[in-house]
């Protein structure tokens, strides 16, 4: 069976259904923020600063945390502290995270 076909027979017979009201005219894309970025392999890399320490980020537009492994917790002078309760967090790839750590300072702090 193969469900491109079934997709595009739903579509073209719902086409009103999906029809959309126009946008009002004063309704226009502004930008709110930039962020300098590169990409390797696919991935938007961000530099930023955990304590005062460089590091590079991946941007995780799904991610509920930012999320780094345990050196680069120690790097940044970050203290891990157990998750509370039975709670229980696993990563992306289904591993356990065993704790989480706050940053000491903000951007806004420099």
């Amino acid at each position: 069976m193969r469900i491109f076909p079934f997709l595009l027979a739903l579509l073209c017979s719902t086409g009103p259904a999906l029809a959309v009201a126009p946008f009002r005219e004063d309704c226009k894309l502004e930008r709110q923020a930039t962020l300098p970025f590169t990409l390797d392999h696919h991935h938007i890399n961000v530099p930023v600063a955990v304590n005062g320490h460089a590091f590079t980020f991946i941007l995780d537009t799904g991610g509920v945390f930012s999320a780094i492994n345990a050196r680069a917790a120690k790097d940044a002078d970050l203290t891990p502290v157990g998750l509370a309760g039975n709670m229980r967090v696993r990563d992306a790839g289904g591993k356990d995270i065993s704790g989480v750590a706050r940053i000491k300072t903000s951007p806004s702090a420099h």
